[in-house]
C-alpha cells in the first residue's frame, strides 16, 4: 500500500477514536489495529496490558513493542479529553523497563528519548518529536512509517533521530535566550546614547572640545527604539524583516514556540522552517504539503530562478532544504492584514500541524 495512503488511513482512524470521551478500550482497539494491520506488526512482537509491578502496586501498560532481541519500547494510549497527560505514567514503564525510548498516543503521537529511563520527562513538552494526526502532513507521516513500520523498525534508528532533533531544539532554545538578551540590552536608551558618542568620536569629534556639546544634545533628546525580532535560516545566516503594520499603523505580532514575531513575514518564514526542520522535507515534498494547504504556491521559489536581491525575495530569506540541498528563498511582502486569503492559510497550515500560534 502506497504510503500516502497508509497516513491518511492511520491519520482518519485515530482521528475518530481519539475523540471518544472516557473510551481509552476503544482508542487501544484503534492503536493495535494499526500497529498489526496498517504498520506490520505480528501479533507475537506487541504485547497488550503488559502487568508490572511497581513497590506494592501492580501496573498494567498500554503496550509494548519488541522487535525479535532489540530493546522494548513502552506505549501509553490516552484519549484526548483525559485529563492525565500520561507523560509522568509513561515516564514510571520506561524506568520499570529501562528504556530511554517511550511513545505517548493522544492527540498526536509523542516520541520521547531520555537517558535516565523517564526520570526527566514530566509533561508533553518534553517530547521530542509530536506527529499529529493529520493526513496533510505526508512528510511527518513518512517519517512515523519509517520509524514505526516493523520491516524498518530498530530502536537505534529512532533514538538518532530523536537525539538530532533534540540537539537542534537545544540550540533553537539557546539562540532565543540570547536573542532576548541582545533585545534587552538594545532597548536601553542608554545603550543608544553611548553608541551615538561612540559614533561621533570615532568620526573625529573630541570629548574635550565637544564632549560637553554631544551630552547636552543628546540628554534633551528622546530616543524611540524599534527593532524587529530576530530569526535564524538553516545555514545559520542571521536575518532581520521589516515590521509590517495595517493601514491603521498596528504592528502584527505572534507568539510562536516562546518567540515573538514582528509582522506576517517573520511569523511566515518561521512556520515554513520548523516544518522544514522537523520534516527534512525536499523541494517536491514542500511544494506539495503547501499546495494541499492552499498556501499561495510563490510563498517561496528556487534560489536559481532568483536574479540580484530583489525586495520580495531577499537574500536574508534564505533555506536550504536537507531532504534534496536545495536553496530556497521565502516571500517577505506579505499583505499587512492578518486575515487575508493569502496570508490566513498560513495559520491554518500551522494549526494542521499541531502548532500554536498567538497573535499578541
Amino acid at each position: 500500500m502506497d504510503n500516502n495512503i497508509r497516513w491518511r488511513i492511520i491519520s482518519d482512524l485515530l482521528n475518530l477514536s481519539k475523540d471518544l470521551k472516557g473510551n481509552e478500550i476503544k482508542h487501544q482497539d484503534t492503536v493495535y489495529k494499526i500497529f498489526t494491520e496498517y504498520l506490520g506488526w505480528p501479533t507475537s512482537a506487541i504485547s497488550r496490558e503488559v502487568k508490572i509491578k511497581q513497590g506494592a502496586t501492580n501496573k498494567r501498560v498500554d503496550f509494548v513493542i519488541e522487535k525479535e532481541d532489540l530493546p522494548k519500547i513502552p506505549i501509553e494510549v490516552k484519549t484526548s479529553d483525559s485529563l492525565d497527560s500520561g507523560v509522568e505514567q509513561l515516564g514510571s514503564y520506561m524506568l520499570h523497563l529501562q528504556a530511554d525510548l517511550g511513545i505517548l498516543i493522544k492527540d498526536s503521537f509523542y516520541f520521547f528519548f531520555d537517558e535516565s529511563y523517564g526520570r526527566n520527562i514530566k509533561t508533553l513538552c518534553d517530547a521530542v518529536l509530536i506527529v499529529p494526526f493529520s493526513s496533510t502532513s505526508p512528510s511527518l507521516g513518512d517519517l512515523f512509517l519509517k520509524l514505526l513500520d516493523y520491516s524498518e523498525f530498530n530502536p537505534s534508528v529512532i533514538k538518532s533521530t530523536l537525539i538530532e532533533l533534540r540537539d537542534r531544539k537545544i540550540i533553537e532554545e539557546k539562540k532565543s535566550s540570547i536573542k532576548e538578551e541582545i533585545k534587552r540590552i538594545i532597548n536601553s536608551e542608554d545603550f543608544v546614547r553611548n553608541a551615538i558618542k561612540s559614533s561621533l568620536y570615532n568620526e573625529g569629534y573630541t570629548i574635550e572640545e565637544h564632549g560637553s556639546i554631544i551630552d547636552d544634545l543628546i540628554e534633551n533628546i528622546k530616543v524611540s527604539i524599534n527593532y524587529t525580532d530576530m530569526a535564524y535560516n538553516d545555514v545559520n545566516q542571521s536575518r532581520l524583516d521589516n515590521t509590517q503594520r495595517n493601514s491603521s499603523g498596528i504592528t502584527h505580532r505572534f507568539l510562536f514556540d516562546g518567540i515573538t514575531y514582528t509582522g506576517c513575514s517573520e511569523l511566515a518564514y518561521a512556520v515554513i522552517q520548523k516544518f522544514v526542520k522537523t520534516t527534512n522535507c525536499s523541494i517536491t515534498d514542500l511544494r506539495d504539503e503547501l499546495s494541499r494547504a492552499k498556501i499561495t504556491s510563490s510563498v517561496f521559489k528556487p534560489d536559481v530562478d532568483i536574479e540580484g536581491n530583489p525586495r520580495s525575495w531577499p537574500e536574508r530569506n534564505k533555506m536550504e532544504l536537507p531532504g534534496d540541498g536545495s536553496v530556497i528563498r521565502v516571500y517577505t511582502q506579505w499583505s499587512y492584514y492578518v486575515n487575508n486569503d493569502n496570508f490566513s492559510p498560513i495559520l491554518k497550515f500551522a494549526e494542521s500541524q499541531g502548532w500554536h500560534i498567538e497573535e499578541i
